[in-house]
């Protein structure tokens, strides 16, 4: 399943927020008062997430390998 993602700047962390495709990149991002880093879509395959893409409305783009990382590593059970 499709899905879109921006990446929320914390101060402290970078937040991924995932949401569906029916909603703007620009209306989520108007919930949140920090700094959006980067933007795009995104799947789930198996074990990882994959990003791609960019966010028109908020002219940001998705910084691939970086974002997928983070979607990953919140999103996805990894046992230590």
């Amino acid at each position: 399943m499709k899905l879109k993602y921006v990446i929320v700047d914390q101060g402290y962390a970078e937040v991924p927020i995932l949401f569906p495709e029916f909603l703007t990149h620009a209306e989520v991002a108007s919930w949140y008062r920090n700094k959006i880093v980067s933007g795009g879509f995104c799947y789930f395959d198996s074990e990882e997430y994959s990003c791609y893409g960019e966010s028109i409305s908020l002219k940001v783009q998705s910084r691939g390998e970086e974002d997928s990382k983070i979607l990953t590593k919140c999103f996805v059970h990894q046992e230590s």
